[in-house]
Parts: C-alpha cells; sequence; structure tokens
C-alpha cells in the first residue's frame, strides 16, 4: 500500500522492497532510479518517504539492510544499466 506512489503507474515500476527488521524501516528501488526509505508499517497510499534520487542513473533493481545483528545500520542498492553499487549508511530515525 505505502510503498506506492503517485507517478508510480500500477505499481509494476517498484522493483525491490526490504525490511529492515530493528529498525522499523522499509526501503523500495523503482524503475525510476529511486531509492526510497520509510517507516513500517506504511498503510497508508503516498507515504511519507525519504527519496534519494540520482545516486543511480537507471533503474535500482536491488535493496537489501544489513543483516539484523549489526542494527541494520547499512543498506545497499544495486542499478541496472549503470551497473553500480552503493552502499547507504543509516544514521539517526
Amino acid at each position: 500500500m505505502g510503498i506506492y506512489f503517485d507517478g508510480g503507474g500500477m505499481g509494476t515500476d517498484i522493483n525491490s522492497v526490504s525490511r529492515a527488521s530493528s529498525r522499523g524501516l522499509v526501503a523500495t528501488g523503482d524503475d525510476f532510479g529511486l531509492v526510497r526509505l520509510m517507516h513500517y508499517p506504511s498503510v497508508v497510499p503516498n507515504a511519507p518517504a525519504n527519496e534519494h534520487s540520482g545516486a543511480h542513473s537507471s533503474h535500482v533493481t536491488c535493496v537489501r539492510f544489513s543483516p539484523g545483528s549489526g542494527g541494520n545500520q547499512w543498506l545497499v542498492s544495486a542499478g541496472g544499466a549503470d551497473r553500480g553499487a552503493l552502499q547507504w549508511r543509516l544514521v539517526g530515525e
């Protein structure tokens, strides 16, 4: 529900979703090159999110949080055509 946003078509543009087990966060990667971070559970349409654009030059194929034993301090995103792998450090809430 809340991971879909205006301009996102019929939900076919979300390529990957990952939930941080110890932080109450969820991240998405989409066809627009956006990495979005929002609270979990995200149950309202167009839920507020931190959007990070410009890091990937094309679609984002995968997003994953670091394992829970590390406190989910990191998020990794992988790009498609740009073949980029980015590591994001999570600070604060």
